[in-house]
């Protein structure tokens, strides 16, 4: 066995072996001679001391602390992690164990409720649909309940809410619905309603009928036992299920009433008077409306034949309150300025509603054959004489513009809902609208711009004031400005465009601002420019407004 010694001379670390003490020998080291010690065994009881014994006891002492801090950490730890799982089995119970508690406590104390609606009702049963986290300290729990109430079994759906508040646990059931949404509760419910409103009114009226009139409102036909009237009471309520109603005046009607009112309406197509008198309505759709207080616009495709043909138009329909009745009113929605289709379906209705008006003049005439010339002008072709109809802008009056070769006439008649205008043989703004198309190629006309120069300058040479004139002269600015179909004339363009200006053509005015304001024809004259850019900005010209912005800036200053 070895054992280590320090060198006397030299204090180096030696290891010998125990067989070797009490031999001299040299050091490694520093050579000096060295006498080996004999080996000796430490004795533990030996190596004690007081200090010793001190140290043992303080390990005692922690080694008791320390296990009595694990004890209670232990302890503590436990019942924390009991908690723990308490909370995690109430925010998520066992659905058996969730729905009997639903159906023997928290629903019961819910219909208890002296202010809750179904109060005194039973409860039957509870079916858990769904349940989801609403916080880190909350859930919802949703499904139906069950109840008797008036000896008939009723079914609502209901919210039930746990929440942990610190110590508070606290479990909450609502009903989970809105009478605005639910109009079959509404109606369930109506006989409750009329009590309370009754008890409220101290009538003696008495219910003959209850029903849902839209959504979160009933009507209520009541009599005094002589004669009957409607109540309407609109129902409100909060998520607690407390109910307000308030009486309020008879709704506007809603859209299927209008289809209702639209096909049962017989007297409308009984009227001489009107454009399609005859025909019969076949169903009816509403497209849009837009309902106020006292009236109410609807905007209503009616389907319906006439003639053995079936036919679909746009109607407009507006409501007007009138007390506690309502007044309608039937209006075509469309031009046929715009509706081409429909100006061809009707010409040949139109011709006969036109005879009519017009017996002696066309009892020669038979109906050969009907073309739309766009934009909303017909020419019915009757032996060798043409008829020409066009629609005006009233939604429900008709213009016819009548032409005869051996005679003019001047007469007219006016009717509540048509008005038939006689018109010569020239037609200047028939020629107007087919020089726009001829010089632009417009409404499928090949571009031909000699011929829209002649029929442009035939319509102004016509003498006679007409809604197109303006539109001639531009067409003729237009001729002499471009060349169309005649040699340029900046002039003639010029005096052709301060006419249309005059007469309030926007493109005109435009035209016209831009002319004085680069001296293009006439004298430059920026303050004449400033004026018909302004007037044409104002009739909705949007090119017009740039053109100004640029002058005040280069005027500004």
């Amino acid at each position: 066995m070895s054992f280590m010694i320090r060198c006397p001379n030299c204090q180096k670390v030696l290891t010998v072996q125990d067989e070797w003490g009490g031999m001299e020998l040299d050091c490694p080291y520093c050579h000096d001679a060295m006498l080996i010690p004999h080996y000796q065994k430490k004795s533990r009881k030996s190596g004690k001391t007081g200090k010793g014994n001190g140290v043992s006891i303080v390990k005692h002492v922690v080694r008791i602390l320390v296990l009595l801090l694990l004890f209670i950490v232990v302890g503590v730890g436990g019942n924390y992690g009991y908690g723990l799982y308490k909370a995690y089995r109430f925010m998520n119970p066992k659905e058996d164990d969730f729905v009997r508690e639903a159906r023997e406590k928290y629903l019961p104390e819910l219909f208890s409720s002296s202010n809750f609606l179904y109060s005194g009702s039973k409860v039957t049963g509870f079916k858990l649909e769904s349940s989801e986290k609403g916080s880190t300290t909350s859930r919802e729990f949703k499904g139906t309940v069950t109840f008797q109430r008036n000896g008939r079994e009723c079914s609502r759906p209901v919210k039930i809410t746990r929440s942990i508040a610190g110590s508070r646990w606290e479990t909450a059931a609502v009903m989970d619905w809105k009478y605005g949404d639910k109009d079959e509760y509404l109606e369930e419910d109506a006989d409750i309603f009329f009590k309370q409103w009754k008890r409220l009114k101290r009538s003696d009226l008495d219910l003959k009928k209850a029903s849902v009139h839209d959504h979160g409102i009933l009507s209520f036909r009541v009599t005094n036992g002589k004669e009957e009237s409607s109540v309407y009471v609109k129902i409100s309520q909060d998520e607690k299920m407390q109910v307000k109603f308030v009486e309020i005046e008879r709704p506007m009607p809603k859209p299927e009433e209008i289809v209702k009112s639209v096909l049962a309406n017989r007297k409308l197509w009984e009227d001489e008077k009107w454009i399609y008198y005859g025909g019969k309505p076949q169903s009816a759709e509403v497209k849009s409306f837009d309902v106020k207080k006292d009236k109410a616009v609807f905007k209503t495709n009616i389907t319906f034949t006439l003639n053995g043909r079936s036919r679909t138009r746009p109607f407009l329909i507006t409501v007007v309150r009138d007390g506690n009745k309502f007044r309608r009113t039937y209006e075509i929605d469309f031009d046929y300025k715009s509706s081409t289709n429909y100006l061809e379906e009707d010409a040949r209705y139109l011709y006969f509603l036109f005879s009519g008006n017009f017996p002696a003049m066309l009892k020669d005439w038979s109906f050969r054959k009907a073309k739309v010339i766009p934009p909303g002008i017909l020419r019915i072709t009757l032996g060798k004489d043409t008829y020409r109809y066009y629609r005006q802008k009233s939604t429900m009056t008709l213009e016819i513009c009548f032409s005869a070769e051996t005679r003019k006439l001047s007469s007219g008649r006016t009717g509540s809902t048509m008005v038939y205008q006689v018109w010569d043989w020239d037609m200047p703004a028939v020629r107007a609208v087919l020089a726009d198309n001829f010089l632009h190629g417009k409404n499928n006309y090949k571009t031909n711009h000699s011929r829209g120069y002649r029929l442009a300058q035939a319509s102004v040479d016509a003498g006679v004031s007409h809604d197109y004139l303006p539109l001639a002269q531009y067409l003729l600015y237009e001729c002499y400005e471009y060349g169309y179909g005649v040699g340029k004339n900046p002039r003639a363009a010029f005096s052709y465009c301060e006419k249309a200006a005059k007469n309030k053509y926007p493109p005109a005015e435009y035209k016209l601002g831009l002319k004085y304001l680069g001296g293009f024809g006439c004298d430059k004259d920026v303050r004449a420019a400033y004026f018909w850019l302004k007037r044409a900005a104002d009739h909705g010209y949007k090119d017009a407004e740039a053109e100004l912005e640029k002058i005040r800036k280069v005027y500004s200053n």
